[in-house]
Parts: C-alpha cells; structure tokens; sequence
C-alpha cells in the first residue's frame, strides 16, 4: 500500500492518520518519540504494510512486474494498489476524493511539526501538485514513477510499468479489493 490507502485506512483520527503516513519515514524506535495517536499511526503502518507483504494478492500482483522490476516490483505494486482505490475511491466511502485530499493537506499543514524532515521536504510538492488526486489516472502513477527513478534506486522503466497495469487493470483492481477486504477487519 502506498500513502493514498494508508490515508484511507487511518480512519477519522488525524494523528493517527498523520502517523499512517509517515511511517515509512520513521526507523527503528523513534516512533516512541512522538504523541500517542500518532505512535499509534506509525504502528498502524507497520502492520499494514507487513500484512500486504505477506499477502496471496500482493505475490500475485508482483508476478507481472518481476521481470523487470525485481526487488522493486513491491514498490510499483503498491503504486498500482493505490491508483485502483482512487479509481474505486466511491465503492469505498461516500466521501469524494477530492475532499478528502483536501482534508488530508490540511492535516499535514496543522501537523507540519510532528512530520520527520524528508515528509517537511516533499509535503508542500505534494500539496501543491494534488499528487495523492492524480493516482487515480494513469498518468499520475506513471509521473510518480518518474520521479522515483529520477531520485530513487527504482529502475527507470515507467513505460513497462504502466504497460503492465493497463494489461492486467481488471486484475490489479480484483487483487486491490480482496487485499483491502481482507485488511479491513484485521486493522480494526
């Protein structure tokens, strides 16, 4: 899962949500550093994360993409996960997407503090380019997996990645469901 569906899955608490999001930013045990609700966040992400790595759809999802991604085709995968939910953001609640990017940022903005320097750096970019609104096109996974491979480790191969989504869309959406489905009750 990437930030969109940590978002989606923090539920109402805005710490724990501002936690959800930046909990690939913090290491080890800073997480005890920061306020409950959002040590809760940073935990939420944790087991999150662990349980979509675990998960029969996230190996089955990685297939199309190993050849050419290998180790980083988790990373694109959850790219994928993401772009399906903002595409089916409505069978999962009643709330636009638009508003609740726009909930979203203005979390970020009264929680600015608590956010770990690298989230300080990308959150006014993300912010300002609606970036988390734009997954639900292809064309904004595709923009995020070029600034991935521009300033990460990530192969610079976007045009095979979004190939591999448009071929596989129907199941890519089926695995993004049956991963939340089953994650749902596991968080609550």
């Amino acid at each position: 899962m990437n930030f969109l569906a940590h978002i989606y899955l923090s539920g109402t608490d805005k710490q724990i949500q501002i936690g959800n999001f930046i909990g690939d930013f913090v290491k080890g045990k800073a997480y005890e550093t920061y306020p409950e609700s959002i040590k809760k966040g940073i935990l939420l992400h944790r087991a999150i994360d662990d349980f979509t790595d675990k998960h029969k759809a996230t190996k089955e999802a990685i297939l199309p993409l190993k050849p050419i991604f290998g180790r980083y085709s988790g990373v694109v995968v959850d790219l994928f996960y993401d772009h399906c939910l903002a595409r089916e953001w409505m069978y999962y609640t009643e709330i636009p997407l638009s508003k609740t990017i726009d909930q979203f940022h203005q979390n970020l903005n009264e929680h600015f503090n608590y956010l770990p320097s690298r989230v300080k750096q990308i959150a006014p970019v993300l912010i300002q380019s609606r970036r988390l609104e734009t997954y639900a096109e292809s064309g904004g996974i595709e923009k995020v997996l070029e600034i991935m491979s521009n300033r990460t480790s990530l192969p610079n191969k976007t045009s095979a990645a979004i190939n591999i989504l448009e071929k596989n869309r129907l199941l890519y959406q089926e695995l993004t469901f049956q991963l939340i489905d089953n994650l749902i009750p596991v968080i609550k």
